[in-house]
């Protein structure tokens, strides 16, 4: 069709842009030499070429008996397909709680808890690329929290003697051995029949 022509529009990368039209000027005439009454100009139309992102954050990052960290989930721009399908972590240390939607479209939350009688020192949380922006935009990459670490084993201590049937003249070595470096031992943790034995 003569009348016809045809061009691609391909818009920058990582542009967001609301406000656009596509102008024609009057520089051009009909085949008998007339000229347009004036220029002409498309409808707006906006271009979101930015990836969408999101950053992983919890409010304690070394958990250990009784703690539970809070998960947030921070978006660039309003998630679409966003759920709890899309998050990975280590589920044989820990259990995420329900993806909660905040007051900000943008912020989302869940509770990390740790499982007890364990000790895990490296964990991530991962949100994947499954999801969107509002304009169909996926996130150039998955988006992984910083370390996490887990250590809900409690301590113990083995007290041991060399010699378990003292006499007289004897002095028997005590040996303190414990499961993990402890903190805070001192002689003020060790109790025993002091009317006795001479420590």
């Amino acid at each position: 069709d003569p009348l016809v022509y045809t061009a691609s529009l391909t818009p920058t990368a990582a542009t967001n842009d609301a406000t656009n039209a596509i102008t024609v000027g009057s520089g051009w005439t009909d085949a008998e030499g007339n000229a347009p009454l004036a220029d002409s100009s498309s409808g707006n139309y906006t271009i979101d070429a930015v990836r969408p992102s999101v950053v992983v954050t919890l409010d304690d990052t070394a958990l250990q008996i009784g703690d539970v960290a809070t998960v947030t989930f921070t978006f660039s721009e309003q998630p679409v397909g966003f759920s709890a399908a899309n998050i990975t972590y280590d589920s044989a240390s820990a259990t995420l709680g329900m993806l909660t939607a905040t007051a900000d479209p943008l912020v989302y939350t869940a509770s990390l808890t740790p499982f007890a009688a364990t000790n895990d020192q490296s964990n991530g949380i991962t949100v994947d690329t499954g999801w969107t922006d509002q304009a169909g935009n996926a996130p150039a990459a998955a988006s992984t929290s910083a370390n996490y670490t887990i250590d809900t084993v409690r301590p113990s201590v083995v007290v041991t003697l060399d010699d378990a049937a003292l006499q007289i003249g004897d002095v028997t070595t005590v040996t303190f051995t414990f499961s993990e470096a402890p903190a805070g031992f001192s002689a003020a943790d060790i109790t025993y029949d002091s009317s006795r034995d001479r420590k």
